[in-house]
This record gives structure tokens, C-alpha cells and sequence, in this order.
């Protein structure tokens, strides 16, 4: 039952809500305590978002310094631009330098902004393969 598409009507001191075919009796107070409820409703999803806006630009910035510190520059924000050294011989990626490092955490960013897991570097690795290299030399 979707509010958007009801018609409220006050006759006589009572309200009544149309939608329809169906039609319900209230109270204004019964109006007034729903259009509260709504408002309460709104206001707790709205501060949910604005956390959520927040965090994930907390997370974008944490991206962006990652990159900028292993010297990956792009002009737009993509975390699967390929690192080049060695005069462009060898290149690897911000996935795969995340995983050298064990920083899971930047690994899970990197991955929820769209970084590609099966992408490969000039030596033929994924980043799944570089973390199995890790393991093996523990």
C-alpha cells in the first residue's frame, strides 16, 4: 500500500484516506501521529545516507592516497590503471600492490570501487596469485 497515492479528506472533525477503491476512517490525531511517524521515518533514512555518503567518501579519499603514494596517476578516479616502471617494461596494478603489502583493507576498498581481481600484470599474475605467494613464503 503506497502513502504517495492516498487522498486525505477532513470532514466533520475525522479524516479519511482514499486510495482507490478503498477508503479508511481516522482521526486528525491518527493523521498527525502517521505524518509524524513518516517524518521520523524519513529523517532516520535521510541520516542513514548521509553516513553512508560519508563513509564512502572517507573510502575514496583512503583509494586516492593509496594510488598517489605508489605514484599511479590518472585524471579520472580508476583503480585499474596500471602502474608502469622500467621504462614502461613492467607494470603492475593498484590490486596486486595492495596484496603485496597485505593491506586487506585497502584490497576490499579497491575492490568494491571496481578493481578488476582477474586483471594481470606483466608477469603474468593476478592479484589472487601474489597473495599465494605471500602464503607460500610465510
Amino acid at each position: 500500500m503506497s502513502f504517495a497515492s492516498h487522498a486525505f479528506h477532513q470532514r466533520g472533525g475525522r479524516c479519511k484516506v482514499e486510495e482507490g477503491d478503498e477508503a479508511l476512517q481516522c482521526s486528525a490525531d491518527q493523521v498527525a501521529r502517521w505524518e509524524a511517524k513518516q517524518k521520523q521515518e524519513w529523517s532516520e533514512m535521510y541520516q542513514k545516507v548521509r553516513v553512508q555518503q560519508s563513509n564512502l567518501q572517507k573510502a575514496r579519499t583512503q583509494v586516492d592516497k593509496f594510488l598517489q603514494h605508489h605514484g599511479i596517476r590518472s585524471d579520472s578516479f580508476d583503480v585499474n590503471v596500471a602502474k608502469k616502471s622500467f621504462g614502461g617494461l613492467y607494470r603492475t596494478y593498484p590490486l596486486h600492490l595492495a596484496a603485496k603489502e597485505r593491506d586487506w583493507h585497502m584490497v576490499r576498498l579497491l575492490l568494491h570501487f571496481g578493481a578488476d581481481p582477474l586483471q594481470r600484470d606483466s608477469r603474468g599474475s593476478t592479484a589472487s596469485d601474489c597473495m599465494g605467494q605471500l602464503a607460500r613464503a610465510d
